[in-house]
């Protein structure tokens, strides 16, 4: 495949290595915070790389809206860039917000909201510069620029120079997650009553969610985490998952489980977890700097289908994990070095799909894309497969009847909550049609809520949302 204007495309093998443009003082400054090693240059067979942008101020976010546009963050500069595709050339400045810089201070993570742009809202975390804080924002699309800067949550900690998070993603509750690190203070995370060293969940308006699991106007969602900069939910599934760094051992990934305490803090040990705490799906030790990620759902890598890819800062790398086979989704079966960039300087620093149906991830200065092998039938929008699997009524205050494929079709169901306990499970051989109470498995009544059904067929998992309301 030919590369399109402005761009480069590195096969695999060690004869293509080529030098990245070097990255400023600050970022170096930066870098010395981790493990630099050097890495083994590594991509899977006739994959090829391609550098689609150049030129960018450590690109901390990068996301896809539903148009093609692509959005990205600039840690050291406060700017929000705008492209018309990936591969366009001359991004424009869509905003730039106030910003303090130093360590990691500065723009860190963006998300859209999950109407956008029918809802036209871009939310950032940033670092304000006077008095110093991090806060959440919103800003809206106007065309094509951002307006109407608002401050959603303010004065969150910032003055430490790491350990910030700052990743926000939208789940499929329709709420508002965030990362945030202990900064430094090893007691904090076991706190509830503090926000550092914590998974967050707000309404989109910036309010705390209702039913956090510490009271009704608390945004902590889980608790006992270190430096968390991934954070990604699967758009089959449901599931979230987040990455977490370790000091000198231990970084982890983990399912985002509501009301769970992952274990960091002034008690926790290398190579294990204070008795009570919520095992990560899979530790890494040395440390490897773990930083965004993202749950492929697409065709263009054979075979990858519900992997999760993933950064990281001191190997210049992105990891691919494979997780168990369904229902059993909470172990990991491997991780895999997938691609290694030519250069140690060349941090991963954000991973997500692109329309194209292809992984795209973010470096200090560089936006990149990994093409798949010749003659690979490539979905054009990258979306979730579709399923046959009907729900209805949807919403529904009483029994919900389940449309499935064909007799036999289906290995197993089950129905979920949005922090993804199981409800109610049926198990194979399934057809025809199934009737679902409200009950849970152990008799009760199910709340009103957000619910996940998610069935097995032929070893891959299909999905669908169901709403509960009150009667």
């Amino acid at each position: 495949m030919l590369p399109e204007s402005g761009t480069s495309i590195i096969p695999a093998g060690p004869d293509s290595m080529r030098r990245i443009p070097p990255v400023s003082a600050l970022a170096r400054a930066i870098a010395g915070l981790f493990l630099v090693t050097s890495p083994v240059w590594a991509l899977p067979p006739g994959y090829l790389l391609q550098q689609v942008q150049a030129g960018l101020d450590y690109a901390t976010t990068i996301r896809f809206a539903p148009d093609g546009r692509l959005f990205y963050t600039e840690l050291f500069s406060g700017r929000i860039m705008v492209l018309p595709n990936g591969t366009a050339s001359n991004p424009a400045v869509w905003a730039t917000v106030p910003i303090a810089v130093g360590g990691e201070r500065g723009l860190l993570g963006m998300t859209l909201h999950p109407q956008f742009p029918d809802s036209p809202f871009v939310y950032v975390f940033h670092t304000r510069p006077s008095p110093v804080y991090n806060r959440i924002a919103r800003l809206r699309d106007q065309n094509g620029v951002g307006v109407d800067y608002t401050v959603l949550v303010d004065s969150l900690y910032a003055n430490a120079i790491v350990h910030f998070g700052g990743r926000l993603a939208f789940g499929p509750d329709q709420m508002l997650y965030v990362t945030s690190g202990d900064c430094g203070f090893t007691t904090a995370p076991q706190d509830p009553s503090n926000t550092l060293g914590k998974i967050l969940r707000f309404g989109p308006g910036g309010r705390p969610a209702p039913d956090n699991p510490f009271g009704a106007n608390n945004p902590v969602y889980a608790l006992g985490v270190r430096n968390p900069y991934g954070l990604c939910f699967d758009p089959a599934t449901g599931y979230g998952y987040f990455t977490d760094n370790g000091t000198t051992c231990d970084d982890e990934v983990n399912r985002m489980m509501v009301g769970e305490n992952y274990g960091w803090g002034s008690e926790d040990f290398c190579g294990g977890q204070p008795p009570g705490t919520y095992e990560a799906m899979t530790s890494i030790t040395p440390t490897v700097g773990l930083t965004g990620c993202a749950v492929y759902r697409g065709t263009a890598y054979p075979g990858y289908d519900g992997n999760l890819f993933m950064g990281t800062y001191s190997q210049a790398s992105v990891q691919r994990v494979v997780f168990h086979s369904y229902p059993s989704s909470s172990v990991v079966d491997t991780i895999e070095t997938w691609v290694t960039l030519p250069t140690p300087e060349a941090h991963v620093i954000d991973v997500t799909q692109g329309p194209d149906g292809r992984v795209w991830f973010s470096t200090f200065d560089q936006i990149w894309r990994v093409l798949e092998p010749a003659n690979t039938p490539v979905a054009v929008d990258g979306a979730p497969p579709r399923t046959e699997l009907t729900v209805a009524p949807n919403p529904s205050y009483g029994r919900v009847t389940f449309g499935l494929p064909e007799a036999g079709a289906l290995d197993a169901l089950e129905i979920v909550d949005v922090g993804g306990r199981r409800v109610r499970t049926w198990s194979a051989p399934l057809g025809g049609t199934l009737t679902w109470d409200g009950l849970n498995d152990g008799g009760r009544a199910a709340g009103p809520g957000v619910y996940w059904v998610r069935a097995l067929r032929s070893g891959r998992p299909i999905c669908r949302r169901l709403v509960r309301i009150a009667r």
